[in-house]
């Protein structure tokens, strides 16, 4: 009896620190954001014929490696192929350069909050220049393997798919900010995780 009472209180106290912690919201919201990046990652480029590069895919490690950690978006090559890596090395760049850069170094360490704040600022806008130049090389990796489909204008075709594959990566680097500021854990971790699981 005393046995049921205190598994009673213990099932109480649970419920109520769920309910008052907001964990049931954070929960939702990590999900619905996960939800949204796997669809995203199903979505692919007009213009490109998936079966060639999936194949080239499927008998490259290095290119299977990455397709792994986006999900599987890359052999898709969807709009999400690019995933969050441009963020991830911006990163790693600004972080690095933070110690031999003295400016940076100032930001990081003297200017509190507000150094840190423009120091992530930066990262997004190099995050934007790397997803820009990374879906170049993918482009043209794309038109080098004969991936690209018959009929379509070349050039125009090139510089949709740029700045589609460069949004999406945008929108991957917001998405993985919205998790770590309003869901639980840190989003790119996350975000890296479930295309590991999903591949």
């Amino acid at each position: 009896m005393q046995q049921n009472i205190n598994q009673d209180k213990v099932v109480q106290n649970l419920m109520a620190s769920w309910q008052a912690s907001g964990l049931k919201q954070k929960l939702i919201f990590t999900f619905a954001i996960i939800a949204l990046f796997r669809l995203g990652a199903q979505l692919p480029i007009y213009g490109i014929n998936n079966e060639v590069f999936q194949n080239l895919a499927s008998g490259n490690n290095l290119i299977g490696f990455l397709d792994m950690f986006s999900g599987g978006a890359l052999g898709k090559v969807s709009i999400f192929a690019l995933g969050i890596g441009p963020y991830i090395t911006s990163s790693i760049i600004m972080q690095l350069m933070a110690v031999i850069v003295p400016a940076l170094e100032k930001l990081q360490k003297e200017d509190g909050e507000a150094g840190r704040r423009k120091l992530s600022q930066y990262t997004r806008v190099f995050a934007i220049v790397l997803a820009a130049f990374q879906a170049c090389i993918f482009m043209g990796f794309m038109a080098h393997t004969n991936a690209i489909t018959a009929g379509v204008n070349h050039t125009m075709f090139y510089i949709s798919s740029v700045l589609t594959l460069t949004a999406g990566s945008i929108l991957v680097m917001w998405m993985s900010e919205l998790i770590t500021e309003k869901g639980i854990g840190n989003g790119g971790s996350l975000i890296i995780f479930v295309g590991i699981i999903s591949g």
